[in-house]
This record gives structure tokens, sequence and C-alpha cells, in this order.
């Protein structure tokens, strides 16, 4: 009788933990920790920040068919005493749901958003 190949443990466990990587909330934290720390070691020194990435998916035009995505990029601040917060990148994008899932559409904003940071100047 001859069997299925299936992986042994650790493998399957490999493979999913690298699937768990590359889901796009994952990656987006991911983004936002090293977006952080290079923040606040270049730009704000003194005053540290925290990075917060805000990922929404609306339906905003009359056909319901159609989808806008944004991503924000934000930096929330302390300085004297009072907090403020600063919009550093947005980058919004339309897709059709009948065609590209929301997954999709998410990855594909987290790709432009790795290639607007790879760019930004403080």
């Amino acid at each position: 009788m001859q069997r299925d190949w299936e992986a042994p443990v650790p493998l399957r466990f490999i493979k999913q933990l690298i699937l768990t990587i590359m889901a796009p909330s994952t990656t987006l934290n991911l983004i936002k920790n090293s977006f952080e720390t290079w923040y606040n070691r270049n730009v704000a020194k003194d005053s540290p920040v925290s990075v917060v990435i805000n990922y929404s998916d609306m339906q905003v035009l009359s056909i319901k068919a159609y989808h806008t995505v944004t991503i924000n990029v934000n930096i929330v601040g302390i300085q004297k005493c009072m907090s403020y917060t600063k919009s550093l990148i947005k980058i919004q994008e339309n897709y059709n749901h009948g065609v590209t899932s929301e997954e999709e559409a998410k990855e594909n904003l987290t790709m432009k958003l790795l290639e607007h940071l790879y760019s930004y100047q403080a």
C-alpha cells in the first residue's frame, strides 16, 4: 500500500510558521516595529514616538463591488506634556471586490507601503 507523503512534524510547523509570518497583519506589525525603531534613532532621537499603522477597507463608491482600501502611517508622541499625532504616509486604492479579495488588496497595499517607506525622506 502506497501512502501519500506527509511532511514530518517539524517541517509542517515551519511551513505554518512561514504562512503565519507572511500574513499581511503580521507583515504590517513587522513594518511598524522596524519603522518605529528607525524613526526613533534617526529623526525623533530625544523624544521617542510610537508608530501606528491603520488599515481600512470601506465601500464608499456607489457601485457596491468597488471598495477603497487605505493604509495610514502616523506617529504619536508627547512633547511638553502634550500628546500629538502626525500623519506621515497615506496610501489609498480602489479595488473590485468581485475580482480581488480583501486579503489580496491588503497585500498589494502593503507592498506599496514598503515602496514608500524605502524612499521615505524625513
